[in-house]
């Protein structure tokens, strides 16, 4: 999902994921865990040509020097210097590392072609031998360091100037051009109409090089539902719980789902038209629809859950108010102000019976003049934590933990010898670690006490834990980074070794994610997404499969 990130003053958390141990650079110390953990789209790489600006250009140059050459080669060694330390070998940079400094230069280069605080619109054009996994691993560069440059990313239609980069290579190294189009500056009568076009050299990337080896995974992507207005959280009725490999649901069962909106909380039923004649195009039919009393006005970018319980009951929870409802025998609701947290995990308790409608798992405190949780987190077993302010959160389970190399926390002394425990509910454990996503665009990784463990961008504001079967059995799916005038993309990592993995492609959404929640099954999720082009909001159900 990808809110714009807000100052802590105004701005609201997205989301924050409990994760196994996360990771960190290569090349870096464990302050910097998600080096390359990026969600990066998939791009076409080679769907349209360059310009005839950039054909001229390609057919001008000359061999220069690459970005990473120097480094991937070996400097001009001065006479003598191999014998006197024989067994020197200079390191090998990664493609990552050779590919970053690239876009570093590129970007500088753009940027003094560029009038000071225009919005750029950015497209990246592959016509090289790079494959498509690796064209959106340049992409993803060229926005950060263009980010980290003080430039403002925006979409095509929102831009001041068009930025195209073009991906090429010779038989030196790849070479990347970029034409710029800048809008805001006319060109005057009589000067040369040609765009500024720059470029960089860019060395090849080792081809010894090898990455850690993962499962191919994929991520299924079903739209459920869509409407004209906005859509905070949908949740799937009569629909047994799904098994890590993704069981469907038996045929006789009706689907059924409860839709949470800023006016009302609505139930539909999927039935067939009857000129279909039970063969296609199936449909969701409103059965009925309880309004929402507004305690409070919503503050802007307004977020909501909505939790069903065992018992037909349902609570809807949205910013400083909670809705208590009933799914039978007609839908009702019944709102009022409230502070309580809001449950993490879409699960329900057993074997309560005093209360069994009742919310496992941690639940967070969300700011009711806000879109952002205020940090404060409440364990099942009683305790609270406290963290930075966040937009989402996920909880690493005991697989997530052992997979990232992170120790789970049964027990704990408190200074004087006693057990903070004692007390709390049987054989209750923390978490052994959290990964959060922070109000300045950074994910963090805090370990069982919220203490900050590393920290890096990259990632989007949405975040989510499921458990697939799959792989290491855990992953997490987390949006791409940008705002909400561009498409949005979802792909799954793990947390190996507490260093992020890409496990499957980018699945790529019409438009920004606007909330990415877990199911209760736990192996699914829903994400809402509003469409750029038909101005709709959509619910998609999202899963892990095995294979690509």
């Amino acid at each position: 999902m990808r809110f714009p990130i807000p100052s802590l003053i105004g701005a609201p958390i997205l989301a924050l994921v409990l994760l196994p141990a996360t990771t960190a650079r290569p090349t870096t110390s464990n302050s910097d865990l998600f080096g390359r953990s990026a969600v990066r789209p998939r791009l076409t790489s080679k769907s349209r040509g360059p310009t005839q600006q950039v054909r001229a250009t390609l057919a001008t140059i000359n061999p220069t020097p690459t970005v990473g050459a120097q480094a991937a080669n070996g400097a001009a060694a001065p006479p003598g210097a191999a014998s006197q330390n024989p067994g020197a070998a200079s390191a090998t940079p990664t493609a990552v590392e050779v590919w970053t400094e690239a876009a570093g230069a590129l970007a500088a280069k753009i940027l003094e072609r560029v009038t000071s605080g225009n919005a750029l619109a950015l497209t990246v054009k592959n016509i090289s031998s790079l494959e498509d996994d690796e064209v959106a691993q340049v992409r993803r560069a060229l926005r950060t360091q263009l980010r980290s440059r003080g430039a403002r990313l925006t979409g095509s239609k929102q831009g001041n100037a068009d930025v195209q980069v073009t991906l090429s290579e010779n038989t030196e190294g790849y070479l990347w051009i970029a034409e710029i189009r800048d809008h805001s500056s006319p060109t005057p009568p009589g000067a040369d109409a040609a765009n500024p076009v720059v470029m960089v050299p860019v060395a090849r990337a080792n081809p010894n090089e090898r990455h850690p080896a993962a499962e191919p995974l994929s991520i299924r992507k079903t739209r459920v539902y869509q409407q004209p207005d906005p859509m905070l959280d949908v949740a799937l009725l009569d629909n047994p719980t799904v098994g890590l490999a993704g069981s469907p649901a038996p045929a006789s069962a009706t689907p059924r789902i409860l839709v949470l909106g800023l006016e009302s909380v609505s139930r539909y039923e999927e039935v067939t038209p009857p000129e279909t004649g039970g063969k296609s195009g199936k449909q969701w039919r409103p059965k009925q629809s309880a309004p929402i009393t507004r305690i409070r006005p919503w503050p802007r970018d307004a977020r909501g859950r909505i939790i069903v319980r065992s018992d037909s009951l349902f609570d809807a929870y949205l910013p400083g108010t909670k809705c208590t409802g009933g799914l039978e025998p007609v839908l009702s609701l019944e709102c009022h102000e409230s502070d309580e947290p809001w449950p993490l995990i879409a699960g329900k308790s057993e074997n309560n019976s005093s209360n069994p409608g009742t919310s496992v798992g941690p639940a967070a405190y969300f700011t009711a003049d806000r879109n952002f949780f205020d940090g404060r987190v409440r364990l099942d077993n009683g305790r609270e934590l406290t963290m930075p302010p966040f937009l989402a959160v996920v909880v690493v389970p005991m697989n997530g933990a052992v997979h990232a190399g992170m120790p789970m926390v049964s027990a704990r002394v408190a200074p004087g010898g006693t057990d903070i425990h004692a007390g709390l509910k049987p054989g209750a454990t923390d978490p052994a670690g959290w990964v959060l996503s922070g109000l300045d665009g950074r994910v963090q990784l805090l370990n069982s006490n919220a203490q900050p463990v590393a920290n890096t961008g990259g990632w989007g504001s949405q975040i989510v834990g499921l458990q697939s079967g799959c792989g290491a059995g855990w992953q997490v799916l987390t949006t791409q980074a940008g705002d909400l005038n561009e498409t949005d993309a979802v792909q799954a990592f793990e947390i190996v070794d507490r260093k992020p993995v890409p496990v499957s492609r980018p699945v790529e959404f019409p438009g920004p994610i606007t909330e990415l929640w877990p199911l209760a099954n736990g192996s699914e999720a829903i994400a809402i997404s509003r469409n750029l082009q038909t101005e709709a909001y959509e619910a998609f159900r999202l899963s892990v499969t095995c294979g690509q």
